[in-house]
């Protein structure tokens, strides 16, 4: 059970870990960014709220600085100095020696390698290969494939095992290019994202996408940087993140196959197609079932096919046959025959949509009412993770209770954990549980869950915030004002109101959320 004691910095041992004890910290002085800030200023500190959140939200290690400001504005300014040790313990690793890079910050934000990876040996091989490129460039390899193939996995597997020769920092990007529409990162916002990480963001930010392009390449230069652009959604998109240095190295994925970037730029291009039939049974016995899928090897590969022999399904369908030892793998197909049924009935979809939609709901249905809940709601939060503060503005809980619930999500691989803490929806899950919220859930329910999130957003939580581990006791059935009575407008036309809200609050761009704190 989670406790609601203070969080304890020793027990992080990377660095992603300590700045999930930090979000743990937030979650447990239940005060908003936009409190935090106040407090700070109140103290002598500077802790913008834009800064605060960035340093949440990434698994970098935080300056001293920043972090004796966050622990004092909490409230636990008499544990600073045990923070501040842990942080200088774990620094070692994390930010550059003499001589390394020029002093410069040393950014990490892999997410954890793959527990449960399986195969890909060749095209690791292929890819760990030095690539032919135009001379000036760095080696860019675009793996390209459908949804649910594990583009994302085979990448951040192939970064940690080639992370050694790129000393000077390893970038990750998520481009949203396969997400809603409106809702990709345009250049000009992933070229500041970008620059933040490499410790360069300019002072004032550039005019144009053109003077951003030369700022980051010229941050780059001289360093090896090893960079992950997952889910592009355009050439377009992509050209100006690429560097113009032969020491660095990018990996991109995309549901696409971007041809101008492999014509153009010397890609390693490689199209990754769904597991073999061999491949797919392993996958499904790596989650703890072996030795029943060893006994039904003619069930076993029922389930493979019926999961379209996807790394996404199987490894949801994997769990959730090992978390039932009385189960036959027999049991397991025809289950997943009948999920398929129901998807193929439901509305027309492609082949890889009805296998993970299939196994997708034979899990959900056997959620806890609350976890289901909560899996639903996801669907409608803009961003691809969050934690257990968010989860919880979300459900109308308080953090400990949603970091449980987060937990469970992931144990059955509903959700991912990429960073200690961090939790997000692969985008056919998301898609699926943001088809659920609209079936399952009420109009009202749905409303009341994105005024939740936009309160814990802006900070606009009542006065006891901070006695209740950021939530009211009774959240879920107080009654919420989004600026007006929600009885005068129709039902569709708040929820599209709050979600284009969130979308936009999604892109991260300071100007609008000075806007959103400005209207609290």
């Amino acid at each position: 059970m989670v406790s609601d004691a203070l969080p304890n910095p020793s027990e992080a041992l990377t660095a992603a870990e300590y700045v999930a004890q930090l979000r743990q910290l937030k979650a447990w002085s239940g005060l908003s960014y936009r409190e935090l800030e106040r407090r700070a200023r109140e103290a002598g500190d500077v802790l913008p709220y834009s800064t605060a959140a960035s340093m949440l939200g990434r698994p970098g290690m935080p300056r001293e600085a920043l972090v004796a400001s966050f622990v004092r504005a909490c409230g636990a300014g008499g544990e600073v100095e045990r923070w501040l040790a842990v942080r200088k313990r774990l620094a070692v690793r994390y930010e550059p020696v003499a001589g390394a890079s020029g002093g410069v910050p040393v950014p990490a934000e892999l997410p954890r390698d793959v527990p449960a990876f399986t195969g890909r040996e060749a095209e690791l091989a292929a890819l760990r290969r030095p690539s032919r490129r135009p001379a000036g460039a760095g080696a860019v390899s675009l793996i390209s494939g459908r949804a649910g193939v594990g583009k994302t996995a085979l990448a951040v597997r192939l970064a940690h095992q080639i992370a050694d020769r790129y000393p000077d920092g390893h970038l990750f990007l998520r481009l949203g290019g396969s997400g809603p529409r409106g809702t990709s990162v345009p250049p000009k916002d992933a070229l500041a994202l970008l620059l933040r990480a490499l410790g360069a963001a300019p002072a004032a930010p550039p005019e144009s996408v053109e003077q951003s392009v030369a700022a980051y390449r010229g941050s780059l230069a001289g360093r090896r940087v090893l960079i992950i652009l997952d889910d592009a959604g355009s050439f377009a998109q992509v050209r100006p993140l690429l560097p113009a240095t032969p020491s660095c190295r990018v990996i991109v994925t995309s549901r696409g196959p971007l041809s101008g970037l492999a014509a153009g730029d010397g890609a390693h291009r490689m199209s990754l197609e769904a597991f073999s039939d061999a491949e797919a049974v392993s996958s499904l016995a790596r989650a703890g079932a072996a030795g029943r899928l060893t006994a039904e090897p003619g069930a076993a590969l029922r389930v493979a096919r019926m999961c379209g022999r996807l790394p996404l399904a199987l490894s949801i369908a994997g769990a959730f046959l090992a978390g039932r030892p009385g189960m036959s793998v027999g049991s397991l197909a025809d289950r997943l025959a009948a999920e398929r049924r129901r998807a193929e009935a439901a509305a027309p979809a492609d082949e890889d949509s009805v296998a993970v939609r299939a196994v997708l709901s034979l899990v959900y249905r056997t959620l806890p009412p609350r976890g289901a809940r909560l899996f639903r709601l996801l669907g409608l939060h803009p961003e691809p993770e969050c934690d257990a503060a968010v989860a919880g503005a979300l459900l109308g809980v308080r953090p400990p209770e949603a970091r449980r619930l987060l937990r469970a999500l992931a144990d059955v691989r509903l959700l991912t954990e990429p960073v200690a803490e961090r939790y997000g929806l692969h985008e056919l899950t998301r898609a699926y549980a943001s088809d659920r919220a609209a079936v399952d859930e009420s109009w009202e329910g749905r409303s009341q869950a994105l005024c939740r999130l936009y309160r814990h957003t802006t900070g606009g939580f009542p006065a006891n915030a901070a006695t209740t581990g950021g939530f009211p006791a009774n959240a879920a059935e107080q009654p919420l004002e989004c600026g007006q009575d929600m009885r005068t407008r129709a039902p569709l036309e708040i929820i599209a109101d709050l979600e284009r809200l969130f979308a936009e609050v999604a892109k991260g761009t300071a100007e609008l959320k000075g806007m959103l704190l400005d209207r609290d």
